[in-house]
């Protein structure tokens, strides 16, 4: 609970602005939405009351979670998938090999061989 104000927050809208809010806590942002030049308490009584029926639905049911968990959840759950594509990557990935590792034939041997054929054949001096 906090007062804002002459206005007394309840814990209930605390937790129904934590059902919408994931970037700070709930005092926090009712603290900043009071003090913004265009907020006041009517835009914290504003969020509470469009919200209201929907954490209401929410807050029973199994695994409910606040914005913030769903986010929390969200950015692990995508960091599982960034690190699954990583390796997935990884395992696909064909390794270009290093120069230094290919044996280029040697040529010079054939190439004298054929030098000397040619000038056998009196084709060149």
């Amino acid at each position: 609970m906090i007062t804002l104000g002459t206005t007394t927050i309840s814990d209930e809208d605390l937790a129904i602005i934590a059902h919408k809010v994931h970037n700070e806590t709930p005092e926090d942002w009712a603290t900043r939405a009071f003090n913004y030049p265009k907020g006041g308490i009517g835009a914290v009584l504003g969020k509470i009351a469009r919200h209201r029926d929907a954490y209401l639905a929410a807050k029973d049911a199994p695994g409910y979670q606040t914005a913030a968990e769903r986010m929390a959840e969200r950015a692990v759950e995508a960091q599982a998938r960034t690190d699954q594509a990583r390796a997935d990557y990884d395992a696909r990935r064909t390794p270009i090999p290093n120069s230094n590792a290919v044996s280029v034939p040697d040529l010079k041997d054939d190439f004298n061989a054929l030098v000397a054929e040619l000038k056998s054949l009196g084709v060149i001096n």
